[in-house]
């Protein structure tokens, strides 16, 4: 059956004149052609608005606003669409031409809530590289979509982008304004409302690497919001899921988190009380909900014992892993 939905592409933007460009260009080149593209311009002090203003495409909406953060530009962005479908891409990444029409095609194949398939990173354009030719796409229903968020897919579910959501489990979910892990604070609520998900293995998406992302240095409020993200997760698993495994897992990513968070800030030389509360809260946990340690391998067992028994230790086994890291991704991208 061919299928002509509407397909509305939210793209907030923030001072990226740099590379707002080459987004747009893949966005409106697309090879589905049903699409409004709705570009929320979220207070930009360079020229990014006079750049998306250059664009005559009739299918774009500009949306020009005071900063309000990444979380209030989607939302304001997914208010103005009208779409039956919304797809999230953020403005320094660049799209396959087949993106939308791959993502529909599945969605409608399998009727499914939502269709995703995977990224490929790169430094620059010259450096980006699809994987577009035919691979597995794997079904799962509602039970399978929760154990896979805290088990081997759970950056491939939680990051908004490279998805293609059906409207209502979007607007029923909006993204948290003020907060800068708003994915990881959205994703589980979205997913929960999803009967089926198809997962495409080929990479459409090109994520790009900047050393300078907010997610790629140190910031305490972002690290406090993870960690908040993290315990409210684990808490829905606890409320709301059977599966034990997938209850320990939510566990596992809870703790782990306050391990990474606590090195991070180590790191940094950053002086925080939050160092003593990332403890206080791991320890009890540790103790208190011990339980849910039992459907862990021994590995995930054993990083957490070593966090709570021999914190030194633990830094500076993070210490080895973070250089051997990134010596391998000198001889990488």
């Amino acid at each position: 059956m061919k299928n002509d939905s509407r397909v509305s592409i939210i793209i907030p933007v923030y001072n990226v004149e740099e590379y707002l460009k080459a987004c747009l260009d893949s966005v409106i080149g697309q090879t589905y052609k049903n699409i409004e593209i709705i570009i929320v311009n979220d207070g930009s002090t360079d020229n990014s608005l006079e750049i998306c203003k250059t664009y005559l495409d009739s299918r774009i909406t500009i949306i020009d606003k005071e900063n309000g953060g990444l979380s209030d530009a989607r939302n304001k962005g997914v208010a103005a669409s009208i779409g039956e479908y919304i797809l999230f891409v953020d403005s320094d990444d660049i799209v396959h031409p087949n993106l939308v029409e791959e993502l529909i095609n599945i969605l409608f194949e399998y009727e499914c809530d939502i269709s995703g398939c995977d990224k490929t990173e790169f430094l620059d354009e010259h450096t980006l590289k699809w994987h577009d030719n035919d691979c597995e796409i794997q079904i799962w229903n509602s039970d399978e979509i929760m154990r896979n968020l805290v088990g081997n897919y759970t950056d491939q579910l939680t990051m908004a982008q490279y998805k293609l959501y059906k409207r209502n489990l979007v607007v029923e979910n909006p993204f948290p304004v003020g907060k800068i892990h708003e994915d990881e604070f959205t994703a589980y609520k979205i997913l929960n409302g999803c009967n089926l998900f198809a997962y495409s293995k080929k990479k459409l998406y090109g994520y790009r690497k900047r050393n300078n992302s907010i997610m790629r240095s140190f910031n305490l409020n972002a690290e406090k919001d993870l960690v908040n993200a993290k315990q409210q997760i684990y808490r829905f698993y606890c409320d709301n899921i059977k599966d034990d495994r997938a209850k320990s897992r939510a566990y596992f990513l809870m703790l782990r988190n306050i391990e990474l968070s606590y090195y991070k800030i180590i790191d940094s030389k950053v002086k925080t009380e939050f160092l003593d509360e990332l403890v206080d809260v791991f320890k009890k946990a540790y103790v208190l909900e011990s339980e849910n340690k039992r459907e862990l391998n021994v590995y995930e067992k054993l990083i957490l014992a070593v966090f709570f028994y021999f914190r030194s230790g633990y830094i500076l086994m993070e210490k080895i892993k973070r250089k051997i890291q990134r010596e391998n991704n000198s001889t990488s991208i």
